[in-house]
């Protein structure tokens, strides 16, 4: 399953646009964030933990003990006294962290969900909808006075609350969350998006869109004294709790940050300039490695006040906080430089959590040889070894160095794939898993929801809907085991889904124009309208039927009608219509020419006592008609053609 998914993977991030930016397939080190208020934590000097929580005889041994019994030729030691042997331990049975045995994949109401829409709703459910509709309409109550016309600030509704998260996702899919609304809704150009404008109207979407807060706005103001998250606070919560409670991770997860770009007001933006965006608001984010599923997430908010909400933000504790749920699980963690410390992996390792990450040059419980030097090889490695982790270092190319550190890997074995530049098992290790948020952040961005926006709430609530958008299909794909789904396409299907409810009920409005009525209808798949000149019709439609008098009058104009619709049957839905023009116009032993197009019809024009004229068809080797029959045909096709013409100008 591991190969098919990753294949699938490749397939979505390459999906129909091959010129987006390729992930490099090796880190590019630390993320380089300056923010004031960390940096103290990025620097604060770590105490090496030495307590040993293996089973072993020689897991037992403290590191006291191992220095005793070591000579100072046989260790290296660091500039905070951290001490690493030069010898790698004896092969032992596996370790207790290193065993893994639960089946990764939807658990839970996931299990069940067979359709996108239903994976969908796993993660913005119906809880979530309501919090909108709720909120939306007291914020519209409290500014409805400062618009003349009730209409334009009406109430919304759970309805209408989906058919907006609906067009959201398919102006997304279409690689257009930026560009101008009026283009979705222009079709006097050619760049209308009929699933957009048969929906709602553009001034109700830019309406919704304005006013839509995640909050209760009256009592706002107090909750903001003491968390700075107020405004989506209820939101955020309820997101993490669906991608927990829906999913069992795998083996392998990475962490990371992830950076939503943002440049407006906000008091806890921060600057990562290795980081695309470079500018926003940062995440710190669990995902899985081998599907890019987000299993857990925290929004850094800076330093907050005294209160329910106030947390540390000392890299540290963010990293045990975040990991919390994983805790017994039996897991790997692989992170970068950034969140790493020997005093974290050794933690984590009490909580059956191994890591593999990349540690700074700077690291207090770094030895001096591990560092980059002239006099090291390329391609050569250096091993520090205690007896629950491995600390390497590998010179990749002259004077430059990597470190890593491990409490998963217990010797100094090198794979074999990778030939001459024989890169140690830990460091493959890392390179595989690392990029579970760059993956992630990647695929957010391909078919992004996100529009320009000067307010920061709103700009996280997009970022969600992105995050449930890949969810949803990682358990879809799961469910469908090795089936190919097309991720453009599953989302199209959520957003239909999610706008034909409030479709459906607007075609009720009785001040719905006629063209856009009929778009609306074939839209949703009804059969006995289909509009003429939609670029997205199924099969070819037929002209408009058009009723016209002897002496070129047009009495009634219908349709048009499709192609699998036969002529008579449109003949007796007319004249079935007791109050309709036809049966109000004619009279029995009245005359109706039709042409070839219509001579089914013929049958049930005459039972209803209605005179029939029809030209009479060519035989083999006649070229023209006799001058009467041509001459009643002439008289009807000249004035019809000339109607018609005028009708569609």
């Amino acid at each position: 399953m591991d190969s098919i998914m990753e294949s699938r993977i490749i397939q979505w991030l390459h999906e129909e646009f091959e010129d987006e930016e390729v992930i490099q397939s090796e880190s590019d080190g630390g993320e380089g964030e300056v923010q004031p208020m960390e940096q103290e934590d990025r620097h604060q000097v770590q105490e090496a933990v030495s307590e040993d929580q293996s089973s072993s005889s020689e897991d037992d041994m403290s590191l006291s003990e191992l220095a005793q019994n070591k000579t100072r030729d046989d260790i290296y030691v660091s500039r905070n006294g951290t001490r690493w042997s030069k010898t790698c331990p004896s092969a032992t049975r596996a370790r207790s962290q290193n065993i893994r045995f639960r089946p990764p994949g939807p658990k839970g109401a996931a299990r069940n969900a067979e359709t996108p829409l239903s994976c969908f709703e796993l993660f913005f459910d119906e809880s979530i909808f309501e919090i909108l509709v709720i909120c939306t309409n007291i914020y519209i109550d409290k500014i409805q006075n400062q618009y003349q016309r009730e209409r334009d600030a009406k109430r919304t509704d759970l309805f209408e609350m989906k058919a907006l998260m609906g067009l959201l996702l398919g102006i997304g899919v279409s690689h257009s969350g930026r560009r101008n609304l009026n283009d979705f809704w222009d079709n006097s150009k050619g760049t209308g998006l009929q699933l957009v404008y048969c929906t709602m109207s553009i001034n109700r979407f830019r309406f919704l869109i304005r006013v839509l807060p995640f909050d209760d706005v009256n009592d706002r103001d107090e909750r903001r004294r003491f968390d700075k998250l107020a405004p989506i606070r209820t939101i955020t919560q309820k997101m993490v709790k669906n991608c927990r409670d829906n999913f069992t991770p795998s083996d392998y997860l990475t962490l990371d940050e992830q950076l939503v770009g943002f440049r407006g007001r906000c008091g806890f933006i921060v600057y990562i300039p290795n980081k695309p965006d470079k500018l926003g608001i940062k995440i710190y984010m669990v995902v899985d490695t081998k599907f890019p599923y987000v299993y857990n997430f925290e929004v850094y908010a800076g330093a907050q006040s005294e209160g329910p909400f106030q947390q540390s933000n000392k890299v540290n504790d963010v990293v045990l906080r975040i990991l919390e749920p994983l805790f017994d699980l039996g897991c790997n963690v692989t992170m970068d430089n950034y969140l790493t410390s020997l005093s974290t992996s050794l933690e984590l390792l009490k909580k059956r959590i191994t890591v593999v990450d990349t540690l700074k040059a700077n690291r207090p419980e770094l030895p001096n040889g591990f560092k980059k030097s002239r006099n090291r090889a390329s391609k050569s490695s250096v091993f520090g070894f205690q007896p629950i982790c491995t600390l390497v270092s590998y010179v990749p190319k002259q004077n430059r160095a990597v470190a890593l550190l491990s409490t998963m890997h217990y010797d100094n074995a090198i794979d074999p794939e990778t030939k001459d530049d024989r890169k140690l098992e830990i460091i493959t290790c890392y390179n595989r898993t690392k990029c579970g948020v760059d993956i992630l952040d990647k695929m957010c961005k391909q078919y992004s929801v996100s529009r320009n926006s000067r307010r920061w709430p709103l700009t996280l609530f997009f970022n969600y809907l992105n995050i449930a958008g890949i969810n949803a299909l990682i358990i879809h794909q799961l469910n469908k085991g090795q089936e190919k789904i097309v991720r453009r396409n599953f989302l199209y299907d959520i957003s239909y889904e999610l706008v034909k409810p409030f479709m459906a009920r607007r075609l009720t409005f009785e001040n719905l124009p006629r063209e856009l009525k009929n778009k609306t209808k074939w839209l949703l798949g009804h059969t006995d309208v289909v509009p003429r000149n939609d670029p997205q019709r199924m099969g070819r439609v037929v002209k408009p039927f058009m009723v016209v008098a002897c002496d070129g009058y047009v009495i009634d104009i219908v349709g048009p009608y499709a192609e699998t619709q036969s002529n008579a049957d449109i003949m007796k839905s007319l004249f079935q219509d007791e109050h309709g023009t036809f049966c109000r116009l004619f009279r029995q032993n009245d005359m109706f020419i039709l042409d070839g197009g219509f001579r089914d019809a013929t049958p049930f024009l005459e039972d209803l006592n209605y005179s029939v004229f029809k030209p009479e068809s060519l035989d083999e080797g006649q070229h023209q008609l006799t001058f009467s029959q041509a001459n009643k045909s002439r008289k009807v096709t000249v004035q019809m053609g000339s109607r018609n013409s005028h009708w569609r100008i």
